[in-house]
């Protein structure tokens, strides 16, 4: 009986030794799991070891034009970051002449969506989709002014 369980245990020494966890180089930060020798960053993180903030490249003042179907126009935004979050959030004219901000989320480090929100400034509904490309910010918005009546709004930004 006794030399069956030192056996036991033996066995299940041996079978429990496995292969060493491959370890990320640099080491993951922020919490993020190392998978396969690659660190597995979450939305907002991006970087070789989950290092950096991706939203941190849209965070400057933008100026540009915006050209809609009824409205052309060169104009000044900003955008900031909610802490502990993948929200943007981008601040100006975006239709008309009224200040507004849009509430965006992160998808991937260089792209962002905008969901279906009211403008204050306009009686009207916008979402769209925006992305940033070296020193320049591309969005692009539907902005629906009523029933069957809607714009697309493209702006074309570049850090101030």
């Amino acid at each position: 009986m006794l030399r069956w369980i030192g056996w036991s245990v033996l066995l299940a020494v041996i079978a429990c030794r496995r292969e060493p966890r491959p370890t990320c180089n640099p080491p993951c930060q922020n919490g993020a799991p190392c998978l396969a020798g690659q660190c597995q960053c979450p939305m907002p993180l991006e970087g070789p070891a989950c290092e950096k903030d991706a939203r941190d490249k849209f965070l400057y003042p933008w100026e540009g034009r915006r050209r809609c179907e009824s409205v052309r126009s060169g104009l000044r935004y900003a955008v900031w970051k909610e802490p502990g979050t993948a929200f943007l959030f981008l601040g100006g004219s975006f239709y008309g002449t009224g200040f507004d901000t849009l509430k965006a989320v992160l998808v991937d480090p260089w792209s962002f969506i905008v969901d279906d929100q009211s403008l204050v400034s306009t009686p009207a509904l916008i979402s769209g989709k925006g992305e940033t490309r070296r020193d320049s910010l591309f969005l692009t918005v539907r902005v629906q002014l009523g029933i069957g009546r809607a714009e697309t709004c493209f702006f074309e930004l570049k850090r101030r």
